[in-house]
């Protein structure tokens, strides 16, 4: 039997993924989905108590964060949100997206 180390890149890939999956599964966490874990409550509450005015969301992939902070109407209450992602491709995305 080879190494793990020795497969072909798709087979590691697909190995680290499973074992990755199986113990995120065992330790009960949730998907990494901001609904749930939390993310867009503290966004929300931050505003409620009327904590900054600039908001800097550092990989920002397409932009679902500042994207909620659009929908949520947070320019037109003086808050500025900057959206930095390093990746050419996806910040392509967040660009077409968000403007």
């Amino acid at each position: 039997m080879l190494p793990l180390w020795k497969l072909p890149t798709t087979i590691r890939n697909f190995a680290w993924r499973l074992g990755r999956h199986l113990y995120q599964g065992a330790r009960g966490e949730v998907p990494n989905e901001p609904t749930r874990n939390g993310e867009y409550w503290l966004l929300d509450r931050c505003f409620t108590l009327g904590i900054g005015r600039c908001l800097i969301d550092i990989g920002a992939n397409v932009g679902d964060w500042s994207a909620r902070t659009l929908q949520l109407g947070y320019q037109a209450k003086g808050v500025t949100t900057h959206a930095i992602e390093p990746i050419n491709e996806t910040r392509a995305i967040l660009q077409q997206r968000l403007g």
